[in-house]
């Protein structure tokens, strides 16, 4: 079901995350997480811990897998779009277009210094690199996600996430993301 960021905040779900977009000159970009141990692309998300909504586990998670780098964004949540079934909510967050080319070299830099001081460690394990795909890259990734036709640079889309968008109209989704800013 498509509805608004607000409604997570009155359910619980078992995994909740959050997945970044900016729009430039009309053109939405979505911002993945890399997942370290598998290779594929997905949300900054995770399981709800049992005192969350799943709002609350979205935002932390989101915080927690991106390195807290957009923690002085003004993100407006309650207004976001958002995806829920009974098991999973996924938010979709606007943020500034001046993430668009920065965020992975602001994400690569607070890697490194986790690396080198761990006691600076803001971030999890979980993430191995962040990056930005177009709408149609997106579209294809959920739409064909076995084909390599349509997988570029051996992008693959985690296999829950697929499943996911399986049951929502993409064309949908997208318009609406254009109109939420």
């Amino acid at each position: 079901m498509l509805t608004a960021g607000i409604t997570l905040s009155a359910v619980k779900t078992e995994r909740a995350g959050v997945i970044p977009y900016t729009i430039i000159n009309n053109k939405v970009f979505f911002l993945l997480a890399k997942h370290k141990f598998s290779g594929d692309l997905g949300d900054f998300g995770g399981g709800v811990k049992k005192e969350e909504t799943s709002l609350k586990g979205a935002i932390r998670e989101y915080y927690e897998e991106s390195g807290s780098i957009f923690i002085n964004e003004k993100a407006d949540y309650d207004h976001s779009l958002a995806l829920l079934d009974n098991k999973m909510a996924i938010l979709f967050l606007y943020i500034q277009k001046e993430w668009y080319g920065k965020a992975e070299k602001v994400f690569a830099k607070q890697k490194k210094a986790e690396t080198m001081y761990p006691s600076c460690r803001q971030g999890t394990d979980e993430i191995s690199d962040i990056l930005w795909v177009s709408e149609s890259q997106f579209v294809n990734l959920v739409k064909y996600p076995k084909s390599r036709r349509y997988q570029s640079d051996n992008l693959k889309l985690w296999k829950l996430i697929v499943n996911f968008f399986k049951k929502i109209d993409i064309k949908n989704l997208m318009e609406k993301i254009k109109n939420v800013q």
